[in-house]
């Protein structure tokens, strides 16, 4: 919320006649209490109203100090750190484990935004991100190209209601996770992705098959919008949920 502003009139002595104590009847003692008056008024604004809205509504140094800034000093983005990480959410989300033991393969729109071909199923996705991991730990260690943000979805979904994400650098893989829900994994595989709507993301949803949202990318590849002709869920939009993204570059 926005401060309160002292409005006290503090045009104290101004007004006082020339002489006080003959004209406006003063006695000394009150002539002095005028001249203190003003003072005190700013005083008593900023004991009883300002500090207590600050301390009310502004972060503390502590606070300031607990923030994430979104920056990785170089050298410390290992492999193993991004892959259990991935691993990690990639379980925690859509139970990924059940869903490779089942043996579920990907449609022909999932492996063409992936460049698979032939046979393929859940495993070989998650098989494909971790080399693309694997293929970027140097640029990684030597200029780490990872960020993370987040969205609150509104419950829409189809082509006249897409969402988008942009990211401040051109990413190769975006992640999309639902923070308190089971909603699954969304993955984008920028590389993939053209200026025009196409099968471009992947959506790894809880004991169901996988699906795909319609997906581009803009002129500069810093945003990506995609949509789902299924529901709110498959396209990672149901109403005030929020969900967190993860960019790798």
């Amino acid at each position: 919320m926005a401060l309160s502003k002292l409005t006290t009139d503090l045009n104290i002595i101004s007004p006082l006649d020339t002489e006080p104590n003959d004209v406006g009847g003063l006695t000394a003692a009150q002539l002095k209490a005028k001249f203190d008056e003003g003072t005190n008024d700013i005083k008593t604004y900023i004991n009883n109203t300002l500090t207590t809205e600050a301390d009310d509504t502004l972060a503390t140094k502590a606070e300031v100090q607990g923030i994430a800034l979104g920056q990785i000093p170089d050298g410390t983005i290992t492999e193993a750190k991004l892959v259990s990480a991935l691993v990690t959410l990639i379980n925690g989300a859509a139970q990924t484990s059940s869903l490779i033991d089942s043996g579920i393969s990907l449609s022909d729109a999932v492996k063409t935004a992936l460049g698979l071909s032939g046979t393929k199923y859940v495993s070989d996705a998650l098989i494909l991100i971790k080399s693309l991991i694997s293929a970027n730990t140097t640029l990684a260690n030597s200029k780490a190209g990872i960020t993370w943000g987040s969205y609150t979805g509104t419950g829409t979904y189809g082509s006249d209601n897409p969402n988008s994400a942009t990211s401040p650098f051109a990413p190769k893989v975006m992640f999309i996770k639902e923070r308190a829900g089971d909603e699954g994994l969304g993955i984008v595989i920028f590389p993939s992705l053209t200026k025009d709507y196409t099968t471009g993301m992947v959506t790894m949803l809880r004991g169901t098959s996988v699906t795909a949202c319609a997906a581009k990318k803009s002129e500069d590849g810093l945003t990506v919008s995609w949509f789902s002709s299924v529901d709110q869920y498959v396209q990672f939009n149901s109403s005030g949920a929020i969900y967190d993204i993860i960019y790798i570059g």
